[in-house]
């Protein structure tokens, strides 16, 4: 049986966990979930936010990130992104139609 799924758009914030994929990676050399906007990167509180000489962030623990997505599967897109971040709960506030 197919099922259909219906286009959301996801705004919300997840952390940088420790020992994730994206920790001490720069968001240029990850393949994000496909639809998936990195709106802004709030450095963790224990340290400032490190920049590299070609101006690229480079993620650590604790860091914040503030992003949207659009995707048909949510459970699918969110596994990916907790591939890359690491397993947490977060709110998946649903965006308005852009």
């Amino acid at each position: 049986q197919e099922e259909t799924h219906e286009r959301k758009i996801i705004d919300t914030h997840v952390i940088i966990k420790k020992g994730s994929f994206a920790e001490y990676r720069h968001a240029r050399d990850i393949i994000w979930p496909s639809n998936f906007f990195l709106l802004s990167i709030i450095p963790s509180k224990s340290r400032r936010a490190q920049v590299d000489q070609q101006g690229s962030k480079i993620f650590h623990e604790g860091d914040v990130l503030h992003i949207r997505y659009a995707t048909f599967d949510e459970p699918y897109t969110k596994h990916q992104l907790m591939t890359i971040v690491g397993e947490q709960d977060y709110d998946e506030t649903e965006a308005g139609p852009e």
